[in-house]
Parts: C-alpha cells; sequence; structure tokens
C-alpha cells in the first residue's frame, strides 16, 4: 500500500512538472546548470552498456546522496521525448522522483544522444522498447534497484515504447504516460486534425518518391 500510495503521488507530480507555468527571469536559477536542471541532493552517474541489440547505450544513474549502501530502492525508469535528450527532460522527472524516496534511472534512446546506432535520430520502436528493459537490466543499476518496485515513465513518444516495455517485461510493476497528444492520431490526422486525407497522400507519395 505504501508503495501504491507512492506511485499515485509521484504520478500526480508528473503531471505537475509539465503543468507548471514559464517565468522568464534576468538570472540562471541556482538550480540549474545552462539549460540543465541539477539538485544539490542528487548524485548522476553517466554510465554505458550494452543492449539485446549490442548497441551501446548511454543512461544517466539518479541516486539521492543519502543513499545508504546495500539498500535496494523503489526505482523509476524514464524515458525522454523525440527531439530531446535524456538531460534536458528525463533528468527533471528524475530529480523530482529522488526527492520521493525513488532511485530514477534514464537513458537516451537508441540512434539519440549518447546511445550508438546510425543513422543518427532514427525512430525505430523495438530498439527504443529495448531501452527500458536495458536499463533494468544494466550492471550499475542491479545493486540498488528492487526489481519488485519498478515504475516506468514514458515522457511524450516514449509513453508508447513505456507502455509496449511493460507489456512484455513482468518487473515493470506500473506505468505513467505523461503526452500533449495522441502520437499515432497526430500522425496520421496532423494537429487539430490540420491535415486532409489528400495531403496526407500527397505527402506518402512524396515521401515514397525520395527513397529512389
Amino acid at each position: 500500500m505504501i508503495f501504491l500510495r507512492s506511485l499515485i503521488l509521484a504520478s500526480a507530480l508528473t503531471l505537475g512538472v509539465q503543468a507548471q507555468p514559464f517565468q522568464s527571469t534576468s538570472r540562471t536559477p541556482s538550480h540549474t546548470q545552462g539549460d540543465i536542471y541539477v539538485s544539490p541532493k542528487v548524485n548522476i552517474q553517466e554510465v554505458c552498456f550494452k543492449n539485446q541489440y549490442g548497441l551501446d547505450t548511454g543512461a544517466q544513474l539518479c541516486t539521492p546522496k543519502s543513499m545508504q549502501k546495500g539498500k535496494k530502492y523503489p526505482a523509476w525508469i524514464v524515458g525522454h521525448p523525440m527531439g530531446v535528450l535524456k538531460k534536458q527532460v528525463s533528468q527533471i522527472y528524475a530529480t523530482k522522483l529522488i526527492k520521493r524516496g525513488f532511485v530514477a534511472p534514464s537513458f537516451d534512446l537508441n540512434f539519440w544522444g549518447q546511445c550508438a546506432g546510425t543513422p543518427r535520430h532514427a525512430v525505430l520502436p523495438d530498439t527504443h522498447v529495448e531501452g527500458f528493459g536495458a536499463t533494468i537490466d544494466g550492471r550499475d543499476t542491479r545493486n540498488f534497484i528492487n526489481r519488485e518496485k519498478i515504475v516506468v515513465v514514458g515522457v511524450c513518444t516514449s509513453g508508447d515504447f513505456a507502455l509496449a516495455a511493460a507489456k512484455i517485461n513482468p518487473c515493470m510493476k506500473a506505468i505513467t504516460m505523461v503526452g500533449m497528444y495522441a502520437m499515432d492520431d497526430t500522425t496520421r490526422h496532423g494537429v487539430r486534425d490540420s491535415i486532409n486525407k489528400v495531403q496526407r497522400e500527397a505527402f506518402l507519395k512524396e515521401t515514397a518518391n525520395e527513397r529512389y
């Protein structure tokens, strides 16, 4: 029950992180380094491990500085949106969750950021789904993650990958997704139905021609 209450609270927290209004400031806040959110209470360790496809996965382990050696912690595995990287978004969620008693590893999707794979910025769902499982199984995370208390959070497009990952990995006990819109519907119809059938077919034809 304690874990369930924490899950509900943290789910609300993730929504709150996204919902916070933007406030302009003339100085750099003390909790940022450039455009990266940091906290003096959190340790961030950069690691790299191979996934089942043999590709190097760049990840970072966000843990509390008060972490007790040998203790197993409930964990949130955080996936980032397309177009940004783990340090820009996932680290914000990870840092907030650590303050609630979790550890929060995050990773770059393959073909993005510090992960291997070419062509760069490719979208290959199978490898992106694998990122969640690989982060749990990574040698650097095994010593402190409680495998019975793992939650995956997918931000924006990673929500789809997180959901697919949880379907095939029983270690993932719960899932939360944070997104502004359904990517499948947006791809098909555009934002707020801005693309009609004729436009969509023209776009597909143009894309097919570019393959020659």
